[in-house]
């Protein structure tokens, strides 16, 4: 993990999943449901100083079409938790995504 800090201390681009394989998922609304996802990309960029920046794949033809938002602010909300309220920035920005791209979305439900 140290190593991971550096390199965003150095400005340097790390990819990490929202959605991933975590032993502690914070469960966040999306649309009518519920999703699971990993606090830790917030977290680091609150803790280094580094941007996030949400990044959205979909496939066209036989190939992808990836798509860089504009960074995520660090901005506490009521409770004074910045990740969650990045969280919630990361969600909606989900959220229009999938509404743009309604395709997408069954890779996503598992209901």
């Amino acid at each position: 993990m140290e190593s991971v800090r550096r390199q965003l201390r150095e400005n340097r681009l790390i990819a990490i999943a929202a959605v991933e394989h975590t032993d502690r998922p914070i469960e966040m609304p999306l649309f009518d449901g519920r999703i699971s996802l990993a606090a830790g990309p917030p977290r680091l960029a609150l803790a280094t100083g580094a941007a996030l920046l949400p990044v959205f794949a979909r496939r066209v033809g036989t190939g992808f079409e990836v798509e860089v938002q504009d960074d995520i602010s660090a901005v506490a909300d009521d409770g004074g938790d910045g990740a969650m309220a990045m969280m919630r920035a990361f969600v909606s920005r989900f959220e229009a995504f999938l509404m743009d791209h309604p395709g997408e979305w069954s890779k996503w439900y598992a209901g």
